[in-house]
């Protein structure tokens, strides 16, 4: 699910980002404007049964990451979002990883709350769906969680398994070392 206050070509531009990922992936656009508060998100998510969110613009906070973030994590489903902005600025809010995993693209906002940094990418947004792509379709081919495949992501990054700091996180996620991994643990 790609959850977007953006509708047409933002979100759809991300949408297709997904999808390139992986031949099986199918995404649901939802309109985010329609939600009272950004709590709803998350109770879309699982009265959805929508085991991934990608919510590809702003306003990830400490108390969303650690409150909405976990209602959707208690139902075995994860969000990944925007570190904050597409400016080159500091954002202390959020001030630490919390319960989503917040991405920050080439250049653009960064803080102690980052958690995955994507180079290829100078949006936040699609740096998001290219992140959520990755975790969809290792989802949709291992018989794992995306629990699992966040620790295994971090541990793997270019950062060696270590926050190195507010620009970088745990730095660029090698996907086929995560997938490696997958398969060891898991099998294929």
């Amino acid at each position: 699910m790609v959850s977007d206050v953006n509708l047409g070509a933002h979100a759809n531009t991300c949408k297709s980002i997904i999808e390139s990922i992986g031949d099986s992936l199918d995404v649901d656009i939802i309109d985010d404007s329609q939600f009272i508060g950004f709590s709803s998100i998350g109770y879309i998510c699982i009265d959805s049964s929508y085991s991934l969110v990608c919510r590809p613009t702003t306003g990830l906070t400490d108390a969303r990451s650690w409150r909405d973030g976990g209602r959707i994590l208690d139902f075995g489903s994860l969000m990944v979002m925007a570190h904050g902005s597409n400016d080159f600025v500091y954002l202390d809010n959020p001030d630490s990883i919390g319960n989503i995993v917040a991405i920050r693209a080439k250049e653009t906002s960064y803080g102690n709350g980052v958690e995955f940094y994507i180079p290829d990418y100078t949006q936040e947004s699609y740096a998001t769906a290219f992140v959520t792509g990755h975790f969809a379709d290792l989802g949709y081919r291992f018989d794992t969680t995306y629990t699992a495949i966040r620790s295994i992501a971090r541990a793997t990054a270019s950062g060696g398994g270590i926050w190195v700091n507010d620009t970088l996180g745990y730095g660029t996620p090698d996907w086929d070392a995560v997938e490696d991994s997958l398969i060891t643990l898991i099998g294929e």
